[in-house]
């Protein structure tokens, strides 16, 4: 996971520091400036694809890389809330038996993103993982 991340950032910081060649070195650095502010947004916000099936959780947050995880992979699953200053954001969040964790992409409650059926969502992910556990 943390190898593909790194080779997207690779990339695209050769794309923007190709693009701003010639132009001198403040804005090659706004460049990669503006790649980390663009692949920092996209990782810490939870916008992105949560599929489930019998085989376990897909997730998929944009351009960035995709995770799969099995059902007998997964270790824990619960609510994750953080006071973020202005009010609470409530995610699910996956821990795995290798000691990795990730919030699941798109189900989230928070002032941003008020979803009144949240906790039936939670419940549904459960019931998933102790049926194909």
């Amino acid at each position: 996971m943390t190898a593909n991340l790194l080779l997207v950032l690779a990339v695209l910081s050769a794309i923007a520091l190709a693009a701003t060649a010639g132009q001198g070195p403040v804005a090659m650095a706004a460049a990669f400036a503006a790649v980390l502010f663009v692949m920092l947004a996209a990782w810490t916000s939870n916008f992105g694809i949560t599929a489930m099936d019998s085989s376990g959780i897909k997730v998929r947050r944009g351009a960035l890389p995709g995770r799969s995880v099995t059902w007998e992979e997964v270790q824990s699953i619960h609510v994750h809330t953080r006071d973020v200053g202005f009010g609470a954001v409530s995610t699910i969040k996956v821990e795995t038996v290798h000691g990795r964790a990730f919030r699941l992409p798109g189900l989230e409650h928070s002032m941003r993103r008020t979803d009144s059926a949240f906790d039936a969502k939670y419940q549904q992910v459960l019931d998933l993982w102790e049926r194909h556990a």
